[in-house]
């Protein structure tokens, strides 16, 4: 097992110090949000809580494919589709047609007087209602009116292809107060008094003039890439969101705010004398509206809300179940929205949810893990569900969510497993997390003994020594120790040569080994990294090893020149004959069969000795077995 870390695990990192401790799971109230994997009724406070999200009163329109754009009117909706169609949706979830323009898109809606106005794409018409009746109210030279806009009982339509601005009159006659051929086209607007603001699209254009003299169009900023989709003013300050306009497939799973930082989706303040950005995500901003002195901020492709306050102060508000929110409407300082999901429209309230579900993101432990305690840090009534797999992302090889943990050091009852996953259950409106913590413990891996060989050679002090040799792999890096053993490879009784090695070879001479055929076993263990009730070995047997001591029998006859006889070894093959006389150089010859491959060989050779002086003379011969075992036999003899 790796050595046992404390850490701290905010699920997107782990370092190590390592210690016989356990790690740590550790859901933060820095890092809740962005180690979110759903979240059902859930607020995360402005200083970081875990919180139950308002109640969100919602409306399925059902029979619609998308919203494209709404307007709260008087109690229900007016709905605008992807085809142009315009639907009143009442809080009960009725649906009932209104009017079909024809058009592609319903850009927008405003109320301006007694009237109600839609803009189209992609003809350039604008429709009124007047009573109960739609009709068109107005075609404008350019071809897509992106928004309109209401100010000083006066109406506005921002446009595209050409980009244009026109003042719209009651009795449908419109006034071009600018067009502009820098941007294909300008998507949004705020007027402050006799200041106007106009964004652009792709080039990132913002403009100021003033409505008395039009002509006058001064470029204040150029945020390249970018299309400017709202402004508003905030205080003294003006608040820009803007897109970038060449990510469209930039979808990450994660929707964190980034505070101070500049990504695909970005709210920008834009003051006398700075522009900076106040904060980004990584996927598209689809609407921003001021409330209560903050932005609030909706995303593509998540329900979540944002409210936005100060410049280190960013509240998620709810998190309904309504696939993107495309935009956002207040009336009476209501606050509703439009869901892509069922085409639901919700109206955030001000009373809190009774319950809130968060689901953590999956988490690597590294490898399968033994849980142990739950640690809360939170007010109200807060439970903790676990559930554990091998695989990243949960299936039916999963186990099922723990039940409810609630009170802190408690040891949650779940299978071992390498992933983990939290579910956190606020049950009550007060309830509060700040921080919860799962101590766990990687359970420990085997060594794994992936060679373990024996070699006999010589010992330089005499000899013959066996050496022994082995590699060892230890997935969790664990310090090893290695024990030696033997036994005859007719017996089951292990002999100790050595335990508590470090290093990873053993020499032993063969005479301190008893004679036959031996075999030798290695025994790894990881004691030295684990407690002894984690710890584990692992084991390898060499092939049999034979140890021979003892010297072979010679015997000979020499007679004549003629030398012949037989050498014999109980264990190992017979592999050298030498003889000499008088103590003179040493001479080898062979066996009768040129092989020296028995314990049992014979020879017969003749021995010059012509050279010889007549007198006594002595021969010696010597038969070594293949262990270097070897015996003298020496006799007298006489030349004439």
């Amino acid at each position: 097992m790796a050595k046992i870390a404390g850490v701290v695990f905010f699920f997107s990192m782990m370092s190590a110090v390592y210690s016989f401790e356990s790690k740590q799971v550790v859901l933060d109230k820095g890092n809740l949000l962005k180690e979110a994997k759903e979240l059902q009724n859930i607020a995360i406070t402005a200083d970081g809580m875990l919180a139950v999200a308002p109640t969100v009163e919602t409306v399925s329109a059902k029979e619609l494919e998308l919203i494209s754009s709404f307007l709260p009117v008087s109690g229900t909706f007016l709905g605008g589709t992807n085809e142009g169609k315009i639907f009143s949706i009442k809080k009960t979830g009725q649906v009932d047609f209104e009017f079909d323009t024809k058009e592609l898109l319903i850009t927008s809606f405003v109320k301006f007087g007694s009237m109600i106005f839609a803009s189209t794409i992609p003809n350039g018409k604008i429709y009124v209602k007047k009573g109960n009746e739609w009709s068109l109210f107005v075609q404008i030279p350019s071809k897509y009116v992106w928004k309109l806009y209401s100010k000083d009982k006066k109406l506005y339509a921002v446009c595209g292809l050409p980009a244009a601005l026109y003042e719209l009159s009651a009795d449908g006659s419109v006034n071009k107060l600018l067009e502009s051929e820098k941007v294909a086209n300008f998507l949004s607007i705020l007027i402050d008094g006799n200041s106007v603001l106009l964004g652009s699209s792709d080039a990132g254009h913002v403009y100021k003039f003033k409505l008395s003299d039009p002509t006058n169009l001064e470029l204040i900023n150029e945020f390249r890439g970018t299309d400017i989709i709202d402004i508003l003013k905030l205080g003294t300050d003006v608040v820009i969101a803007a897109n970038k306009s060449t990510s469209w497939q930039s979808f990450p799973v994660e929707f964190t705010p980034s505070l101070g930082k500049e990504d695909i989706g970005t709210i920008w303040r834009i003051s006398d004398k700075t522009i900076e950005p106040l904060l980004s995500f990584p996927v598209f901003v689809n609407d921003i509206e001021e409330s209560g002195g903050g932005v609030l901020v909706s995303l593509n492709s998540t329900g979540r809300l944002f409210l936005f306050r100060g410049t280190d102060r960013c509240e998620l508000i709810t998190s309904a179940d309504t696939g993107s929110i495309t935009a956002i409407s207040k009336d009476d300082n209501t606050v509703y929205f439009c869901g892509s999901r069922r085409s639901i429209i919700g109206e955030l309230t001000s009373r809190a949810s009774e319950s809130g579900v968060y689901f953590s993101k999956v988490f690597d432990t590294g490898f399968v893990s033994r849980l142990g305690s739950l640690q809360l840090d939170g007010v109200g009534r807060i439970t903790v569900q676990i559930r554990t797999g091998n695989v990243a992302d949960p299936d039916e090889t999963w186990g099922v969510w723990s039940s409810p943990v609630d009170a802190n050091m408690q040891n949650v009852s779940v299978s071992n497993g390498r992933y983990v996953q939290l579910r956190i259950n606020l049950l009550g409106k007060d309830s509060k997390l700040e921080r919860a913590s799962l101590s766990y413990k990687n359970l420990n891996r085997r060594p794994l003994i992936t060679k373990f060989d024996s070699l006999v050679q010589n010992n330089p002090m005499g000899g013959r020594q066996i050496n022994l040799s082995w590699t060892v792999e230890d997935a969790d890096k664990d310090s090893l120790s290695y024990s030696v053993y033997y036994r005859l490879e007719n017996s089951k009784n292990w002999y100790s040569l050595s335990d508590l090695l470090t290093t990873n070879v053993f020499m032993v001479n063969t005479r301190d080994l008893p004679e036959g055929g031996l075999i030798f076993k290695l025994e790894a263990s990881d004691h030295l990294s684990n407690h002894k009730d984690d710890t584990l070995t692992a084991e390898s047997v060499t092939s049999r090893v034979t140890v021979d001591n003892t010297c072979p029998k010679l015997t000979f006859h020499f007679s004549g020149g003629k030398l012949s006889g037989y050498a014999e070894d109980s264990l190992t093959n017979v592999s050298l004959f030498m003889y000499q006389i008088d103590g003179g150089s040493w001479i080898s010859f062979t066996s009768v069969d040129a092989l020296l491959d028995s314990r049992r060989e014979e020879f017969e050779i003749d021995v010059s000795l012509s050279l010889l002086d007549k007198g006594t003379h002595r021969i010696v011969v010597k038969a070594t077995d293949g262990h270097g075992n070897s015996t003298l036999v020496g006799k007298s003899f006489v030349t004439k």
